[in-house]
């Protein structure tokens, strides 16, 4: 059995050689200050269809943009309050099917600034894929938006759910 590793990074994930060409970009700005290493401050920034839930993003400070979701009587609102596993749940328990609308460039925008009053010296900003919402296009607006605030790289991951949570 040939045990011998692969290349490095896999060039045939969707999206990752972009996450690893970014990261490494935003880590060669590290900072040298009176002999000490100083480690920028990343901040990651992903659309809630990565469908991380809210314990995990709070252990690894990964920050989410809410897309609107609307899924029969259930609103925006209510639907921004739930879990992902009760999202599901309730799509099993409707024969709607859900209805989303992408964020505002002014919501990503904002969470980019957050991020810079936060400290961070970069974002890198992964979203669901380009060819099912106008998410990476607002990502890209708001982004606009802060560029003589912070450093956004932006990344479409081309999937959406698990996949895009995967890769977050």
């Amino acid at each position: 059995m040939d045990v011998r590793r692969k290349s490095w990074p896999p060039a045939e994930v969707p999206g990752f050689v972009a996450i690893v060409a970014t990261w490494q970009t935003l880590r060669g700005r590290q900072i040298a200050s009176a002999g000490k290493e100083v480690v920028a401050l990343i901040r990651v920034i992903a659309d809630s269809a990565c469908d991380v839930p809210a314990i995990l993003a709070a252990e690894n400070d990964i920050r989410t943009v809410p897309l609107d979701v609307r899924l029969g009587e259930w609103g925006p609102d209510e639907m921004r309050l739930i879990e992902p596993v009760e999202f599901w749940r309730r799509c099993t328990s409707t024969n709607a099917l859900p209805e989303t609308s992408a964020p505002s460039p002014g919501a990503f925008a904002e969470s980019f600034t957050q991020a810079a009053d936060d400290g961070c010296s970069g974002v890198v900003c992964l979203t669901l894929s380009s060819a099912l919402s106008a998410t990476y296009r607002a990502a890209c607006a708001g982004a606009d938006e802060v560029r003589d605030r912070v450093d956004v790289r932006l990344v479409d991951t081309r999937t959406v759910s698990l996949g895009e949570g995967l890769i977050v």
